[in-house]
């Protein structure tokens, strides 16, 4: 994004760009098999859970954090 675009054009600009992934995606799918564009989801899927585990389990337990505004 340039800095000479407003923030509605630049709006406009993104959903344009995931219209069109869409669109390759849709043609994607409807000319591979299920097989490979399945477990293509299923990697990506599984990496965003993954993640997602991570940051929950690294989260401080409200015991463990100092701060006076608890204290009250």
């Amino acid at each position: 994004m340039t800095d000479s675009l407003t923030v509605e054009e630049a709006l406009d600009a993104n959903r344009r760009e995931r219209r069109e992934f869409i669109r390759q995606w849709a043609e994607y799918v409807r000319t591979h098999p299920d097989e490979e564009w399945g477990r293509q989801v299923n990697t990506l899927v599984d990496a965003q859970l993954d993640a997602a585990r991570r940051v929950a389990d690294d989260r401080p337990n409200i015991e463990e954090i100092d701060s006076p505004l608890l204290d009250e």
